[in-house]
This record gives structure tokens, C-alpha cells and sequence, in this order.
């Protein structure tokens, strides 16, 4: 499994939009859109779940494309940016 860090996503965007651009390249084990405490708005960055190889396969197609008129980052995720 892998997971992946998902940057610069429209303001707008819901989870399950979220988890829809990458269900087209395998199953999603989970999706998480990472929302303001105070506020519950999201904080434009979300984490995503898959196996290795989908998680690939999203990477090379999604990485640097236009969501919503914003150019999104997809790279595999570290712990500092997990949060661990």
C-alpha cells in the first residue's frame, strides 16, 4: 500500500470528488481531505490510499494536471507530512 500527498487542491473540492480522480486507477482504501479545525473547511491538501502500483499509475497521470482550474501535486507521501 501506499499513500499518497495530494497539494493544491481547489477550496471546493469534496472528498468524494477527491476519491473519484483517483478511483480511475484503482480501488481507494481510503481518502482523507484535511480540514481547518476551527473552521471545517478544507485545507486544500488531501492524503489517498492504493496499492503501489495504482498509486503509480496516478501519480504519472494526475501529477501537475488542472482540478477545478488549479494545477494539483500528487507524490508519495512522507511522515512529516502524515503528521507522524
Amino acid at each position: 500500500m501506499t499513500e499518497l500527498f495530494v497539494s493544491n487542491l481547489h477550496y471546493d473540492l469534496t472528498e468524494a470528488e477527491c476519491r473519484s480522480l483517483f478511483e480511475a486507477f484503482g480501488p481507494v482504501f481510503k481518502a482523507r481531505l484535511v480540514r481547518d479545525v476551527h473552521t471545517g473547511k478544507s485545507r486544500g491538501f488531501a492524503f489517498i490510499r492504493m496499492h503501489d502500483e495504482d498509486a503509480e499509475r496516478a501519480i504519472s497521470a494526475i501529477d501537475g494536471t488542472r482540478v477545478r482550474d488549479r494545477r494539483v501535486f500528487v507524490k508519495v507521501s512522507t511522515a512529516k507530512e502524515a503528521g507522524s
